[in-house]
């Protein structure tokens, strides 16, 4: 994404909440959780947008257009029939798949090495080998506890590991876990450089409405204006004089070094279209050299400031005449 469609997630209010909530983070990390009901989400974000997949498709706005870092955090299993992430583990009898299957203790008597479940060495409330027939102590060195194995109830097949079947709790769906899809699952991080512009975005934003607002004139600020193929255009900003049929449109490019050409042949783009009565970009710092030269062959009218306070100062100054 270019430049100008990062300024517009900027402008989104529900992004704007997006970008709050990851900067109240630790660590300005925003990272995926997991509820059996849900699936995996962004609980916080799913909050601001009231649906999953809305937040990832934001997510991923953002991500594309380099607001945030994508890293990878993890890998989740989703059905491999309805792609749902709320899938449920079963446990099952390798040998005839019943589900009625117990888990119990692994016993040896280190004496004469009998080994079975805890409940062989039982013997009403006591313990005795049921090998050699010795008395046992419950807790005792010569009773030692090796591990666990599982028997199923309906066949008596004994085994090691039971059969794993996973389940989806959307569409019921049952799949072994070779069946199953994988989903890789990510972080997001706030660009630090891009924070930075998002917060002198916002700065001049707040300095600039309420000057706006003064104004005698129709104004409005990120103005959506059709042209005349039928497209509509965004401006920074639009101001309509008393009787005017056709705006004076502003757009504001802000960076840390003299502005390129980009911008210039961004709105020229959109003028083109809209055939306004006044154009005006207005560059902080500065526009180089070449940008100068296009802006005049496009009779784009240029107001440069070192800050964003002394650009208020002259759009406002500008837009009273």
């Amino acid at each position: 994404m270019s430049v100008s469609d990062r300024r517009k997630l900027f402008r989104d209010p529900l992004i704007q909440k997006v970008i709050e909530v990851i900067l109240r983070q630790e660590n300005r990390e925003l990272t995926p959780s997991y509820e059996a009901s849900k699936g995996f989400y962004y609980d916080k974000i799913d909050e601001i947008f009231g649906d999953v997949y809305k937040s990832e498709l934001a997510l991923k706005q953002m991500s594309d257009s380099g607001i945030l870092d994508k890293k990878f955090f993890d890998t989740g299993v989703v059905c491999p029939n309805c792609r749902s992430s709320q899938i449920s583990l079963l446990y099952r009898c390798p040998k005839c798949n019943s589900a009625m299957i117990e888990s119990k203790s692994l016993c040896e008597h280190v004496k004469c090495g009998a080994i079975d479940v805890i409940d062989r060495f039982k013997k009403e409330d006591e313990y005795e080998c049921f090998q050699c027939k010795a008395s046992l102590m419950e807790g005792s060195s010569d009773l030692k506890n090796i591990g666990s194995w599982f028997i199923c109830s309906s066949c008596n097949f004994r085994f090691d590991e039971p059969l794993t079947i996973q389940r989806c709790m959307s569409c019921k769906n049952e799949f072994l876990p070779k069946d199953a899809k994988l989903k890789s699952l990510f972080l997001y991080v706030m660009n630090e450089a891009v924070k930075s512009e998002y917060e002198r975005e916002l700065a001049l934003l707040l300095l600039l409405k309420p000057e706006i607002d003064k104004l005698k004139s129709k104004a409005e600020m990120m103005s959506v204006i059709q042209g005349k193929s039928g497209t509509s255009y965004e401006f920074d900003v639009a101001t309509w004089s008393k009787g005017a049929k056709k705006p004076t449109v502003v757009d504001v490019v802000m960076n840390n070094e003299p502005i390129g050409t980009g911008p210039i042949t961004s709105m020229f783009a959109k003028i083109y279209d809209v055939e306004p009565s006044r154009q005006i970009l207005v560059a902080i710092p500065d526009l180089q050299e070449d940008s100068v030269k296009l802006a005049k062959l496009y009779k784009i009218e240029i107001l440069t400031a070192k800050t964003m306070e002394e650009a208020v100062s002259k759009l406002i100054a500008i837009l009273k005449d």
